[in-house]
């Protein structure tokens, strides 16, 4: 008889880790908030005692996660680009190695240095009394990290490296890093100079890298990605990915009759056009600034073809060619008829002719000597005339010129005046302001302030 089998029971199923914890509690805290408290904290219209309470929460949460996890928050955006440019080399990646356990996971390969394997990404004791202790163990990552840095990039040169706020303690290891490394591609995540850090104190440069080492990037290499991070109230994070550039060499030739001058090389980037990323960037409240202009109306022209006239015009362009044609055949029958009348008539007289003939000469004689005599009267009047209005012109001058002598001097005495009893009143003003009697009135009415227990290091 065949035994019965005992039936196995499987134990209970344990709940699914997350793979993103940081993520997780980060946005968790940040979808409690309002829309306007999420992405304009600092809001003028949002109230002083509001905004200390929230500072105050996130700086407990934060600095809790920080040293439980990382500085910056991977996304599964930020996972998909490095898996895109790995295999990955990182330095500085702290005691956690938070960013490299979760490469590691997503199937990335990567190699993790820190200088600092026990302590190394932590935020020391704050002023509020918190010790910040690891509360993550750091048994996942001891097989990830390797003792290291910036020195240990010469054998990578195949890997891309990743840095992850490189100098959050101003110690300047991510210059290090781009001296020691030869490979293509940089991916750095934290601020930089292009995303508008929100605090005064860490501008124009962010609170992750220094800027000997951004100018050092900026320089070497160009940027072809950029991508925004989840990011808490006060940061704007972002992971880009850097691409070394190639140059190209100029020589200019030195004068040929100076013997010490030498050749000018000057060296240029070659950036591809598939590697730039577009200069035309707005702002959401410029968008419609990079629209291209609608084409503009041409305008009416004041002559029109002929073919393109309407009807009326042409109409009245033939009735006005007719008239022409009329008056002009007129003219001519008129023309022609005086001729044949002049030809028609009888001759006349021939002595009675000549003696008119010799009138009219005598008499056109008699008519130019008098209008050359009277054309000499007229040129002597009109010298005399230009001399006395030459005489009348500088008289008018002398006087305009004593006028405006006259008048420079009156104004000259008023602006004295007037710079006189300006400073008198100016000293009177700094005078009553020493002794105490000026009411000196501020420019801007003051703000309210939010005041917050301790400021965070973080």
């Amino acid at each position: 008889m065949a035994k019965k089998r005992k039936k196995s029971i499987s134990p209970p199923k344990k709940a699914a880790v997350s793979s993103n914890p940081l993520y997780e509690k980060q946005q968790a805290f940040l979808n409690s908030l309002s829309e306007r408290e999420r992405n304009e904290l600092f809001h003028p219209e949002i109230e002083a005692d509001r905004r200390a309470k929230l500072w105050m929460d996130q700086a407990d949460l934060g600095e809790a996660l920080v040293n439980q996890y990382a500085w910056a928050t991977p996304s599964p955006h930020a996972l998909k680009i490095l898996k895109e440019f790995s295999p990955i080399v990182e330095v500085g990646c702290g005691a956690n190695a938070y960013w490299a356990s979760c490469m590691k996971e997503g199937g990335i390969d990567v190699i993790a240095y820190d200088m600092q394997i026990d302590t190394g990404g932590k935020i020391k004791a704050n002023k509020s009394g918190k010790n910040g202790k690891d509360k993550s163990g750091r048994n996942a990552s001891d097989s990830l990290v390797k003792q290291g840095g910036p020195v240990s990039l010469k054998n990578h040169k195949n890997r891309a490296l990743f840095l992850c706020y490189p100098d959050e303690d101003g110690e300047g290891m991510g210059a290090q890093c781009l001296e020691h490394y030869t490979g293509t591609h940089v991916i750095h995540v934290g601020e930089t100079i292009l995303d508008a850090t929100l605090s005064m104190d860490q501008a124009p440069w962010g609170r992750s890298s220094s800027s000997e080492f951004q100018a050092r990037l900026a320089g070497e290499y160009h940027c072809i990605l950029k991508v925004e991070l989840p990011s808490w109230l006060h940061v704007r994070d972002s992971i880009s990915v850097w691409k070394r550039s190639e140059t190209s060499t100029i020589v200019f030739a030195a004068d040929s009759e100076d013997d010490d001058e030498e050749d000018e090389e000057i060296e240029y980037r070659h950036i591809p056009c598939s590697e730039r990323l577009p200069i035309n960037v707005a702002a959401p409240c410029c968008a419609h600034l990079l629209l291209p202009s609608s084409t503009a109306t041409t305008a009416v022209p004041t002559t029109v073809a002929a073919n393109d006239a309407p009807a009326e015009t042409k109409q009245r362009n033939r009735s006005s060619s007719s008239d022409g044609t009329k008056t002009k055949n007129g003219e001519d029958h008129k023309m022609k008829t005086a001729e044949t009348e002049r030809k028609e008539a009888p001759p006349k007289n021939s002595a009675r002719a000549r003696s008119e003939s010799h009138d009219s000469s005598s008499s056109s004689k008699q008519k130019s000597k008098k209008r050359s005599r009277s054309d000499s009267t007229d040129s002597k009047r009109s010298r005399s005339d230009s001399v006395d209005s030459q005489k009348k012109r500088k008289r008018s001058n002398s006087s305009d010129s004593t006028s405006i002598k006259g008048r420079e001097r009156s104004d000259s005495t008023d602006s004295a005046k007037k710079r006189r009893k300006l400073e008198k009143e100016h000293q009177k003003k700094i005078d009553d302001l020493f002794a105490g009697g000026y009411d000196l009135e501020p420019a801007t009415p003051p703000r309210k302030r939010s005041k917050v227990a301790y400021k965070s290091p973080w």
